[in-house]
Formats: structure tokens, sequence, C-alpha cells
């Protein structure tokens, strides 16, 4: 077993964020340390752990409770319909399929859920413009086994690209086939912006010229503070970018795990496509990556988070 984040403690938290802590701490346990785990094994080890967790009948019934709880979250989380899963609930074990490097995919996501969990990983990995950008490249990637003859567009603004934003939206508007907005002229064209919120577009365009083609705009989140992120791109803020013809829709993606009660409060303060980290896995990633470099580079960024996860063991 990986140490246990400072985020989980016993008695264990009643709130969603903690048991989903916990969760993420069983999978990656799994997917980078153990080959399989079972609930009575995992009970054990938690015993190990803290006072207070023995097999006096109360706190067993009690531990169990929690580890059951645990256990059909994940049961939901990995059903055989996330196609680039490599975990697997049978039973009362959990079970990875592959070790870690030949599923690129679910530990690229699962390193960014449970690495910020260890009070030491921002001070120790605080490249954040490096896995932002692998995370925008890993989006595109998922999102293309959906979305297969649409055309891409990315716009992430990070030190890795250096063209500005005043320059980089004429190119957007111009491959959208829509026109400029006034807006942007006198707002945007002259100052020193980010990115307005925008990662990634995505469009399909249609054997003509006139625009009004179905579009998503996209904020990656890949870091802790995503939440405070969901509101991004802001949809009416665009349109006063770019003249769009037809209303963009909007598009969030990033590396957690939303559960259903979340789903719905996040769905309702985004207005648009959430991408969270089992939709991202559904997407097929067998056979050859369009983005040809992107595993090995998601390798290189993972090997010395993997070695610094099992020093913590």
């Amino acid at each position: 077993m990986i140490s246990i984040p400072p985020t989980i403690s016993f008695p264990f938290g009643k709130k969603d964020s903690e048991l989903d802590h916990f969760c993420d701490w069983i999978e990656a346990s799994v997917q980078f340390k153990v080959e399989e785990l079972s609930q009575e094994i995992l009970f054990d080890y938690l015993k190990e752990q803290f006072v207070g967790i023995d097999d006096n009948e109360g706190n067993r019934d009690d531990c169990f409770s929690y580890i059951n709880s645990a256990w059909n979250i994940l049961s939901s989380r990995l059903n055989s319909e996330i196609l680039s899963s490599n975990i697997v609930i049978e039973g009362s074990w959990i079970k990875r399929l592959k070790i870690w490097n030949e599923a690129i995919p679910h530990s690229f996501c699962l390193m960014l859920s449970i690495g910020p969990l260890f009070s030491d990983w921002d001070d120790t990995f605080n490249n954040y413009s490096l896995q932002g950008s692998l995370f925008e490249r890993f989006t595109v990637q998922s999102v293309r086994r959906y979305y297969f003859d649409w055309e891409y567009f990315h716009t992430g603004w990070t030190h890795y690209k250096s063209s500005l934003f005043k320059d980089e939206v004429p190119v957007l508007a111009a491959k959208l086939n829509e026109e400029l907005h006034a807006h942007f002229h006198t707002l945007y064209a002259n100052k020193e912006v980010k990115d307005a919120g925008l990662d990634i577009v995505w469009y399909k365009k249609f054997p003509d010229t006139r625009g009004g083609y179905p579009t998503y705009l996209a904020q990656c989140a890949s870091g802790k503070h995503w939440a405070g992120k969901i509101s991004e791109p802001i949809i009416n803020q665009w349109q006063h970018i770019i003249d769009f013809k037809v209303t963009p829709t909007k598009a969030f993606a990033f590396p957690y795990h939303l559960n259903e009660m979340n789903f719905m409060i996040y769905s309702d303060k985004n207005i648009g496509l959430i991408l969270d980290r089992y939709r991202l896995l559904s997407a097929d990633f067998n056979g050859e990556w369009e983005d040809g470099g992107l595993e090995e580079d998601l390798l290189k960024w993972l090997q010395p988070k993997v070695d610094w996860l099992l020093g913590k063991s």
C-alpha cells in the first residue's frame, strides 16, 4: 500500500470528498503498488495504521461499512464501459490489469488526483505549465475518440507557446469562418490577456464558409483548485471576442472523479459538457495515438512522481 494521505483519518470522515479521497487512495495503491487488494486485507492494513480500529465487533463493523461504501463507489467508477480503466472490481477484490507504465492514461489521471493529497506535492513538483500542457494534450487525445472527424485548436497560452492572445484569436476566428467582435479590438487587442479561460476548441466544419459550426470551447483544469475554474470559459465573454453566428457549447475537463450528486451540482454551475476522469478514460486509448509523442511525454512526467509516491510506502 502507498502511504495514507493526511486527508484520510479515523474516525472516518462523513463528507463525500473524504470518501472520494479514500477511494482514490485505494485505486492508486492498486495501480502503483500492490497488484490486488481485498476488503479483508484492507481492513488489516487500516487496523495497523489507526488507533481505534480493531477486531472489536463495533469498530470492525464501522470500518467495514466505510470500506463497503468505498467499494460501491469504486464499482460505479470502474465499470466495464470505461475502456481505458486499468482496474477492475471482482467481488471483495480490486485488481489491476497491467503495471502502471503499460496503462499510462489511467496512471496520469490518477497521479494528478492522488499526488496533491500529500502536503509536499506542491513543493516537489511545481512545473504547472508542463502539467497543464500535458493534460490539454491528453484531453484532446481522449475527445478525438468521440469527435473523431472534428477539427481541433489549442489555445492554452502557457510559456510553452510564444503566441499572444491577440495573435491567436484572429487565427481561431478564421478557422471557424467567424468575424472578430468589435469589442476584441477595443478591449483585448492591445492588452496582455492570458487566455480568457479557453484551452481547447473543437469544431465540425461544413463544406462551406458560412461559419455557424458546432463548436466546443473548453477549459482544462489539471490542478487541485479545479473547482475555481468551473465557470470558465465564460461563453458571454467569448461572444464579445468572436462574433459567433451560433452560440458555442462550453466544456470543462479535469482528472478528478465526480460522484452523482456533485456531477449534478457542477453541471448546473457549468452549463456545458463535463469531462471528469472516467469520462476521459472511457475513450479507447489502444492503438496509435494521434498525438504521437504524448504517451512518451506522459511516461517521462509520471516516472519521478511514481518513484516519489512509492517512496512513501
